[in-house]
């Protein structure tokens, strides 16, 4: 039938140079069976001898017997096979022990128990490594659980690496932060597809000595030829806006672009967000966080009993909060105002009452109330671009309906200021002091607005128009990226000679990626897609592939898709691993070495891929110990 079967009884001797067979060796009283005495050199005649003594009758007793002796466990290794198993068993329990340690670390649960009686297993394990004579007690070493540490977050990391090769196309995160010993740590991050789609993982934290970009791209490719990941497959990188990483001539991008020409840059879209309402009504945000000081000062808790009461401080990085800041003001609008009027009150310090006083006056005014139908937007377009799922011309759509939604509130001036208007502490507008005039002034009028035109003008249309070029600035980014790719969410509506000049375009940049019969597999699947139920998005036609099977049929259009929705859009990810780093490596724990530091950082950050991990994969642990290896 052409099936290679393997001869388990055959058995070469490198110091003879003989082969012989293994059962008759043993069991074999037969003297002229060159397989069990003397062995076999014939190489010539080898077939035609092993044919006739696999099928001799020497050989099927042979067989027998020794079937016979493995089977009722009478080898002369027997009491040795029987300690080993049992002592591998044993680190087997032992290391499920100390998972139940490692789930309960995790969620931050305590260590309770139901009474102090040892188990079974802690038991056995105080018993025979209790350290008799003197010496502390044995229990769970440093040593044993640095091994443990260093197997799991190797068994996720190789998890990791062993997905990106499969996928080979790839896009990376790199962004630094220092830790509590003020060492820099700099965060690697891939995103790569997957048959159920897209995902980002985190790696390590890379070593660097300098801050140039030169020396950040050595690290980088360093690591990756050291993990053996092609540079030349990495089809997009996301950087925040610091010269080093994002220069154009001299940044990180353009030292990796040298490496693979298909990297595009793509700024993230979220920081992109955060940069633009920095410098957008930084007095209004620094009145929104006065109020949290007095009414969360533990003298006035009473205040807090009041029904929407509720103030919330501001953070200097997550637009999030500041969000939920304005929200809340917003919403509790009446009932903040009255808490500060019961402050004014003449019970209360002088310096209180002041400041009471100050914000209390400031409510009053109409401009507190525009803010936050902007801010709202903006936090909320920046919630969806941070999801892992979203690709490349879902995050342009929404940055170019938000610029749109921006230049539409330039007319609708009017409706704030009516909205504004409902709050009844509202009843007017800031009034602009006089302008002295001045000798070198001139003879004529000086021009007096009204304080709405004042504020229109001066304020409103002011920071409409800052908005709205900073987001058409920063829509200029991902030009070349949608120039590119942008043609696959509208593939199902365009004609055939639109997709082939898409094709045409695609190809200049991925000549040796994509085939020149891509041109027809496009049209091909636009009809197909067109056919079958779905909205026609990019992740519906990729899974419309995967689910049917297709990637034989339209091998072009599935490579084009993983090079798509590799790319990375925006940098948050990279920002969450300093979050875990700051939990990890604290104060009390500033001297913690580095390869520990990546390790714990690894498993708590993909916890959802050691949790996938098949556990009987740690024999390799149980077999070291049980033969008493390092």
């Amino acid at each position: 039938s052409g099936e290679v079967s393997e001869r388990k009884w055959l058995i070469y001797s490198p110091t003879t140079g003989y082969v012989y067979c293994f059962a008759c060796k043993l069991f074999s009283n037969y003297q002229k069976n060159r397989f069990a005495n003397a062995g076999f050199q014939d190489w010539k005649h080898a077939n035609r001898a092993l044919s006739m003594h696999e099928n001799s009758e020497c050989n099927h007793c042979a067989m027998v017997s020794l079937t016979t002796c493995m089977d009722t466990e009478e080898c002369i290794d027997k009491c040795l096979v029987t300690q080993y198993s049992a002592e591998k068993q044993y680190w087997r329990d032992v290391l499920h022990c100390v998972l139940n340690v490692h789930f309960l670390a995790e969620h931050g649960l305590a260590f309770c128990g139901e009474n102090e009686t040892f188990g079974s297993l802690l038991a056995q394990h105080i018993n025979e490594h209790r350290n008799m004579g003197r010496g502390p007690a044995s229990y769970l070493s440093f040593t044993i659980c640095e091994e443990f540490i260093a197997l799991l977050g190797e068994k996720v990391f190789k998890h990791i690496v062993k997905e990106l090769k499969e996928a080979k196309y790839f896009s990376v995160l790199v962004d630094s932060t220092p830790d509590i010993s003020n060492l820099d740590q700099l965060t690697c991050v891939v995103r790569y597809v997957l048959p159920n789609g897209p995902v980002e993982h985190f790696l390590t934290f890379l070593d660097f000595e300098k801050h140039s970009g030169q020396d950040i791209a050595k690290s980088l490719l360093k690591f990756f030829e050291k993990i053996g990941v092609n540079i030349a497959d990495c089809q997009g990188q996301s950087y925040n806006n610091a010269s080093n990483l994002s220069g154009k001539y001299e940044g990180m991008q353009a030292w990796i672009r040298e490496r693979s020409e298909n990297a595009v840059y793509i700024p993230c879209c979220a920081h992109s967000l955060n940069l633009l309402t920095c410098f957008t009504a930084i007095s209004f945000f620094s009145f929104v966080q006065k109020p949290w000081h007095p009414l969360n000062d533990g003298k006035y808790c009473w205040l807090k009993r009041m029904k929407n009461c509720v103030v919330k401080n501001l953070s200097e990085t997550c637009w999030s909060v500041h969000a939920d800041a304005v929200t809340a003001l917003q919403k509790g609008y009446d009932q903040i105002k009255v808490a500060l009027d019961h402050l004014c009150d003449d019970s209360q310090k002088p310096d209180t009452r002041i400041e009471a006083q100050g914000l209390s006056k400031t409510m009053e005014k109409l401009e507190i109330s525009i803010i936050h139908t902007i801010l709202d937007r903006f936090h909320k377009t920046s919630a969806k671009l941070q999801d892992p799922k979203t690709d490349l011309n879902t995050a342009v759509v929404l940055l170019e309906s938000l610029h749109a939604f921006i230049n539409s509130l330039r007319s609708q001036f009017s409706h704030f200021e009516e909205r504004g208007k409902n709050h009844k502490s509202c009843v007017d507008y800031y009034r602009n002091e006089l302008h002295r005039r001045q000798k070198d002034d001139g003879e004529s009028e000086e021009i007096q607005l009204l304080p709405h035109e004042s504020f229109r003008i001066k304020t409103y249309l002011v920071i409409m128009d800052k908005l709205s070029s900073a987001l058409a600035q920063r829509l200029d980014a991902y030009k070349e990226a949608c120039s590119r790719f942008g043609f696959l969410s509208k593939l199902t509506s365009m004609s055939g000679g639109e997709i082939h000049d898409a094709a045409k375009k695609l190809l200049q940049y991925y000549s040796t990626d994509v085939e020149d019969c891509v041109i027809e597999e496009l049209v091909h699947f636009s009809e197909f897609a067109r056919k079958s139920s779905g909205d026609g998005s990019e992740i519906q036609m990729y899974r419309l592939l995967v689910q049917n099977g297709l990637q034989d049929t339209f091998p072009n259009i599935h490579t084009i898709l993983r090079m798509y929705f590799c790319l990375m859009i925006f940098n948050c990810s990279g920002e969450r691993p300093f979050s875990k780093m700051a939990l990890i490596k604290n104060r009390l724990r500033s001297t913690m070495q580095q390869e520990r530091l990546n390790m714990l950082t690894l498993i708590s950050i993909e916890h959802e891929i050691l949790h996938t991990i098949d556990f009987s994969d740690l024999n390799g642990f149980a077999e070291r110990k049980a033969q008493k290896q390092p």
